[in-house]
């Protein structure tokens, strides 16, 4: 197997990451790198991935964080069901976007 940097030259590219000085009186956040196994499809080959995580389980609320809660948007399937139908009676065309 032939080791590349391909994933990890990808996030430096996008700048999905920079280095900072810690705030004062702060204590950091562990962070571990998670990798998956792309398998190839047709004509393409395995791809290697790769995320790097924050362990946020040892925070403490009001001093490293002050949100009340973290909310991450997620569709439920009954509205998925509700957008399909009205794109079908009315003849529309839908779109999906990541961001």
């Amino acid at each position: 197997m032939k080791l590349t940097y391909d994933e990890f030259d990808s996030h430096v590219q996008n700048g999905t990451w920079a280095l900072v000085p810690l705030p004062p009186g702060r204590n950091a956040i562990g962070t571990h790198w998670v990798f998956k196994v792309k398998p190839g499809h047709l004509d393409t080959s395995t791809r290697y991935k790769s995320r790097f995580v924050a362990k946020g389980n040892p925070q403490v609320k009001g001093i490293d964080f002050n949100e009340y809660a973290t909310y991450a948007p997620v569709v439920g399937y009954c509205s998925l069901r509700v957008i399909l139908s009205i794109c079908a009676t009315f003849v529309l065309e839908m779109a999906q976007l990541d961001i």
